[in-house]
């Protein structure tokens, strides 16, 4: 099934990038449970609840915007997934204890005030024997990034207060597991084993 693309999609694959193929490869990398549902925290434009759905994965998918969600929403609707079911909710304050298989939190942590905290509240969100996955821009992914903002006239692309090494940092802190994979424009943080 094909995902409905964006703008920023379309410009990326311009600029010899293809940002959904690495979220394919990370849903690959995760190995999460079939028949379990993800939970996508911070989802903003919807790319990586889209990606899990065309995987066949049931997806709760949350955002602290309901503006963002409606069109991401949207997006999932063109593209004809329907396992994706969409929850305002702010990635500080997770509603849900130790509830997800499968955690997965796709180029947000950059966007976030308190990285830190976030990825404690997704840590708890996530079943003992459970997962989280992080994904978030490497340093060639900011440059590209960088290099579409200038193409748009949007000025600079946010950068994280957490660089690769805190996130691993962080995720070590909750997990006695946890693996990097680098790609050309993401790291992809696989954090299981959670520690109790």
């Amino acid at each position: 099934m094909r995902i409905a693309e964006t703008e920023n999609d379309k410009h990326l694959k311009t600029l010899g990038c293809d940002l959904i193929d690495e979220y394919r490869q990370a849903v690959e990398i995760a190995e999460f449970t079939p028949g379990k549902k993800v939970f996508d925290v911070a989802t903003g434009s919807g790319r990586m609840a889209a990606t899990l759905s065309a995987a066949g994965f049931s997806v709760l998918s949350g955002d602290i915007d309901p503006e963002v969600l409606e069109r991401a929403k949207s997006r999932l609707m063109e593209s004809g997934l329907d396992s994706v079911e969409f929850v305002v909710l702010d990635a500080l304050k997770i509603p849900f204890m130790s509830e997800f298989a499968s955690v997965m939190c796709a180029n947000a942590i950059h966007h976030l005030a308190d990285p830190v905290l976030a990825i404690s509240e997704m840590a708890d969100s996530c079943a003992k024997d459970g997962k989280l996955v992080i994904i978030e821009f490497n340093t060639n992914g900011f440059e590209v990034m960088e290099a579409l903002h200038k193409m748009q006239h949007k000025g600079l692309h946010e950068k994280s207060s957490l660089d690769s090494k805190g996130i691993a940092n962080q995720l070590e802190a909750h997990f006695s597991r946890v693996d990097c994979h680098r790609l050309l424009l993401n790291n992809v943080w696989v954090a299981q084993e959670k520690i109790a």
